[in-house]
């Protein structure tokens, strides 16, 4: 009996209480739950089998099923077996109980619903807005069926921030619009010295209603939005609609086309962790080695523009597999193992400049990076874990998606870290090479 059948069998516990449980795929299980129901389930799921919230997301049925439906994914990161629960709830009075307390993940997702969909956390330690910003209207909830937009006026109401006081400490205000190109945030940062004693975002200044331009769009037209949400993951969004399309219609890609999808998001991680590499040495004020990582960034993109005709790998990804195979004569395995060595002469130097290692000192995350880039440095073969051993979610869903569908590796890629970036290169590598 898998993790996953034993879990199956706790939810049908009368503790649990929940209903239509049922398997999608050997990795892959739903459920319906009363809402009473939803901490009980998530503390099986997290507390007593290991798993992480990965998501929350809410639907508005009322029109067809007089409910708004709450959905809980959650995930195993070594298992790799992922469980949808759902709960239908009153459209009168949408309600769910908080699981902010005791899951952290929770509290934002909650915020979240309660801001697009009026759904209300029930004791949710800290219910303030998190999408919705101050001059949009109070029952504004946009991705409800029948909202309908109205002219929002900023009647210039400041954020409320909540200031640090005491001798010598300065507040700094970053953003919203910034140097470079990139999503506008607010940040306010109180400091002292080098010391960050908080900081506050605002985010979501450029909130588009993608969801809803989803809504009644061809296949094909769903496909090219996807890829257009975040122009550096444009095959992973590209590929979770797709994955979500096929599942819905009972159909699986050719083992051939799942290959290369593997091989395209691959490609696509590497050079987002290449840009990556060289966005961190760049704020600890190692220019050059920002530069290199940029230049090296450059040719792989120019190796997608070969391979697919797109430098971001857009068109790649089609319902049903994938739009082409791989040219004939693309030496890829070649081109990116060099890539991969010019990177890797970047990062030791970067490792052996004590500019990049005093300021990343102290950091727990980069000491990880730090950490596992030395090992590759001195032992490239321990990229790959060794038989049995489970590590990187992407590379894991990876390999697994070479014999099922690749509908996880979004999962993945939304959980995207730097850790481990010369590591994940290396691994891009070697999947590149077994395509």
């Amino acid at each position: 009996m898998t993790e996953l059948d034993s879990l199956l069998l706790a939810l049908a516990e009368p503790t649990v209480s929940a209903t239509e449980i049922a398997r999608r795929r050997p990795d892959e299980a739903r459920c319906l739950m009363p809402a009473a129901s939803v901490p009980a389930v998530a503390e099986l799921a997290c507390r007593r089998f290991g798993a992480h919230l990965l998501l929350m997301a809410g639907e508005d049925r009322r029109r067809d099923d007089h409910a708004f439906v709450v959905h809980y994914v959650f995930g195993h990161p070594r298992g790799g077996w992922i469980l949808d629960a759902a709960t239908r709830l009153d459209p009168a009075r949408p309600e769910v109980p908080s699981l902010g307390p005791f899951l952290y993940p929770a509290s934002r997702f909650e915020r979240e619903l309660h801001d697009l969909f009026g759904i209300v956390a029930v004791g949710h330690p800290d219910p303030r807005p998190l999408v919705r910003h101050g001059f949009w209207p109070e029952q504004y909830h946009p991705l409800r069926k029948d909202a309908v937009a109205a002219d929002f006026t900023d009647d210039g109401r400041p954020f409320p921030f909540t200031a640090v006081g005491g001798a010598g400490v300065f507040e700094i205000p970053v953003g919203p619009v910034h140097a470079g190109v990139i999503e506008p945030g607010h940040f306010r940062f109180s400091v002292m010295g080098e010391t960050i004693i908080d900081m506050k975002s605002r985010l979501y200044f450029t909130h588009k209603g993608t969801e809803k331009l989803f809504e009644g769009r061809p296949a094909a037209d769903g496909v090219r939005l996807a890829e257009r949400v975040s122009g550096d993951t444009s095959v992973g969004h590209s590929l979770a609609f797709c994955e979500a399309l096929e599942a819905a219609a009972g159909v699986e890609a050719p083992r051939r086309a799942r290959y290369l999808r593997v091989v395209l998001l691959e490609l696509e991680r590497l050079y987002n962790h290449v840009a990556d590499f060289g966005a961190i040495v760049n704020d600890t004020g190692f220019a050059v080695a920002h530069a290199h990582c940029f230049r090296i960034r450059e040719r792989l993109l120019r190796l997608n523009k070969r391979l697919t005709g797109n430098r971001l790998l857009r068109g790649a990804i089609v319902p049903g597999g994938v739009a082409a195979d791989l040219p004939a004569d693309a030496a890829l395995v070649a081109d990116v193992e060099a890539a991969l060595a010019d990177f890797l002469e970047v990062v030791e130097i970067s490792l052996e400049n004590t500019l990049v290692l005093d300021r990343l000192d102290g950091l727990e995350i980069s000491k990880r990076i730090l950490d596992r880039c030395c090992v590759l440095k001195e032992d490239p073969s321990r990229a790959e874990p060794a038989p049995g051993q489970k590590g990187d979610l992407a590379y894991e869903f990876s390999l697994a998606a070479l014999d099922f569908p690749l509908h996880q590796l979004v999962v993945a890629e939304r959980k995207r870290q730097l850790e481990g970036i010369a590591d994940a290169a290396t691994r891009a590598l070697r999947l590149v090479a077994r395509a």
